[in-house]
């Protein structure tokens, strides 16, 4: 447990320059999204500066009899090539349990991953339709995994579908795969669900 307290304090650190250098957020977005079994829910604060985006957020996600996870991340985004690509840099810190794996065990895991983010704006193109195509990745290698966890990757893929100035429909396909260690073994837990769900934002 004091490894996971450390682990989020050190992403604390990290994310406190972004809330206190600029004092105010100029959007707030919330999501949520569930499938049969699964929920996730997110919080994000953006702040434009010289044309970059500061971001940091927090979340969970409970997949049942898979994983219980708690996030923070921070970073930077910005625009590439045009207004409609958007692309982000930056940090996930992890930390929770991955269930029944080995003989039902439970094994505890506590990450800090490199993430990488990207959207196309469909909006802002030729085909101007009110849709949003998005990806994200958060890998963490061996030297960044703690606790029982020796690699962890997660995938996200999905769209945003505009229905009001402020406020969108989500479907989204995810996927997280981890090592484990138990003992001398290595073991292999992956999960993946579609989920649907919806997001506000306020601000900008």
């Amino acid at each position: 447990m004091y490894r996971r307290i450390i682990l989020l304090i050190i992403t604390a650190v990290i994310l406190i320059p972004a809330s206190t250098d600029y004092c105010m957020a100029e959007r707030l977005s919330f999501d949520i999204g569930v499938s049969s079994d699964d929920i996730h829910a997110d919080g994000l604060v953006e702040m434009y500066r010289g044309g970059s985006t500061i971001y940091a957020g927090i979340g969970g996600m409970y997949m049942e009899d898979d994983y219980t996870l708690y996030y923070l991340k921070g970073g930077l985004k910005q625009n590439v090539l045009s207004r409609a690509v958007t692309v982000g840099l930056g940090l996930k810190a992890l930390t929770g349990e991955a269930k029944k794996v080995f003989f039902n065990r439970d094994y505890d895991l506590s990450v800090i991953g490199f993430n990488v983010t990207g959207s196309l704006d469909l909006s802002e193109t030729a085909a101007n339709v009110p849709v949003t195509l998005f990806a994200d990745i958060t890998a963490a290698p061996d030297p960044l995994c703690f606790v029982d966890c020796t690699q962890y990757i997660q995938y996200v893929a999905g769209l945003e579908f505009n229905i009001i100035k402020n406020g969108s429909v989500v479907a989204q396909y995810m996927k997280i795969d981890t090592d484990l260690e138990e003992g001398p073994f290595e073991l292999n837990k992956s999960d993946d669900s579609v989920y649907i769900g919806f997001k506000l934002r306020l601000g900008i």
